[in-house]
């Protein structure tokens, strides 16, 4: 009888430390240093681009802001960094990036676009990213309810923008469209969505099957682990489900030749929406990178949906 309590004990033991260890590894946050900052993938898609991105990185962190920071819903203490136009009654850009990313690096192509057409812009850190508090990140369960507390924010102390447009890409990007199947004030206006995966499970599966690993076992312990060390379900992340309850004006980005999040997530996003949106994609361009492979292109397009939501 002992050994048979002893075993069981030691595989529930076993049984949670996986748990924990899966999760961690896959969703614990980062505390951007500046070589992460400028950190790049070493690929054809990403190199002629890096010099031009680096100085934008590098000019972008040096314009003034204001601090903001906010309360989350479990109450931790998330920072953003809020750069007022000259005309406050221009749109506000609420920009959100991506997974293991910081806002400097994900918005360094559009930042300038933003910032040339006189709009105010806030650059949000993600919960368990730079100084934002928070141990793990949740592929947009808790970083939807995020949003919703920046636009509360925004409504309550940037009242003189006549517009709010959400913008995010990657994470980010399922972050936004999450957000958009919940009941939003009349001033948002529109969202922006570059690269976005179409649910926690379905990105999970795609990283794990390319290490080679049981994407079954090693979802669900990640799943498990979350369930059980941050009181999250992966599965609700599930952006086509939340957009059946979505109404808003929505412009999807996506590359076909993107390599980390497929293209066809954006694209049934996209086709299972029934209400105001557009799809723009550039030709061979990287996750996130369409704003440099087709600048003119992207940025009339993003301009003229700005204006007319």
């Amino acid at each position: 009888m002992f050994w048979i309590i002893f075993v069981a004990i030691n595989l529930i033991i076993c049984f949670f430390v996986t748990c924990y260890v899966c999760f961690y590894a896959g969703l614990h946050g980062v505390k951007n240093d500046e070589k992460s900052v400028f950190f790049f993938p070493d690929t054809n898609q990403y190199a002629p681009f890096k010099e031009e991105i680096v100085n934008r990185i590098k000019y972008n962190r040096n314009l003034p802001f204001e601090e903001i920071k906010i309360k989350s819903r479990d109450k931790k203490i998330l920072y953003g960094r809020f750069y007022e136009s000259k005309n406050k009654k221009a749109p506000l850009v609420i920009f959100f990036h991506g997974y293991r990313s910081s806002p400097f690096r994900d918005s360094a192509g559009v930042f300038d676009f933003y910032n040339k057409m006189g709009y105010s812009l806030l650059l949000v850190s993600q919960r368990a990213h730079e100084k934002s508090e928070g141990k793990f990140l949740t592929m947009g369960v808790k970083e939807k309810n995020d949003c919703l507390k920046w636009i509360e924010y925004a409504e309550n102390n940037i009242k003189e923008s006549e517009k709010i447009i959400l913008c995010g890409v990657s994470m980010g990007g399922a972050t936004v469209l999450m957000s958009a199947g919940e009941k939003l004030p009349e001033r948002v206006k529109g969202i922006i969505s570059d690269s976005a995966f179409s649910s926690a499970k379905e990105i999970m599966y795609k990283v794990i099957g390319e290490m080679k690993l049981p994407e079954k076992l090693i979802y669900f312990f990640i799943k498990t682990g979350g369930i059980i060390f941050e009181r999250i379900n992966l599965d609700e992340t599930d952006v086509k489900k939340q957009l059946e309850k979505a109404k808003i004006p929505i412009f999807f980005i996506h590359s076909k030749e993107d390599t980390f999040v497929p293209f066809y997530m954006s694209e049934e996003c996209f086709n299972s929406y029934k209400n105001d949106k557009e799809f723009f994609f550039a030709e061979n361009a990287g996750h996130g990178m369409s704003y440099f492979c087709d600048k003119d292109g992207l940025m009339t397009r993003l301009k003229k949906f700005i204006e007319r939501v």
